[in-house]
């Protein structure tokens, strides 16, 4: 599936993002907003495999806790940002954050099971 290389896409953008923040170019913003689009794409991506992976009786619940997982990350990933604001600005901020980015590619790289 495409999910992995869009998420290393994203990371790279991220990153290339960054670097373009700390030099004050203008694309800068596109590039990290092209990440943000692709990890958008693969979060709607990642929701509908776990659709098609879980019994009908289960889904609410499933869903539900995966909702309140992904929350408890953003909440996380916020407050590490306004924690490292006080040391660094945005774009080795940026670049930090598309760490991740490539781990959780690493994580989904398996391919689409039909």
């Amino acid at each position: 599936g495409a999910l992995a290389p869009a998420l290393v896409l994203a990371a790279v953008c991220l990153a290339a993002g960054a670097a373009g923040a700390a030099a004050r170019h203008p694309a800068a913003v596109t590039l990290v907003a092209v990440a943000f689009g692709l990890v958008q794409w693969a979060s709607a991506t990642l929701d509908a495999r776990l659709q098609d992976e879980i019994s009908d009786g289960a889904r609410a619940t499933v869903t539900s806790m995966a909702g309140v997982g992904v929350e408890i990350v953003c909440l996380t990933v916020y407050g590490g940002y306004a924690a490292g604001s006080m040391w660094a600005g945005p774009g080795p901020l940026f670049a930090v954050a598309a760490v991740p980015y490539l781990v959780i590619a690493f994580a989904v790289r398996r391919p689409e099971r039909r």
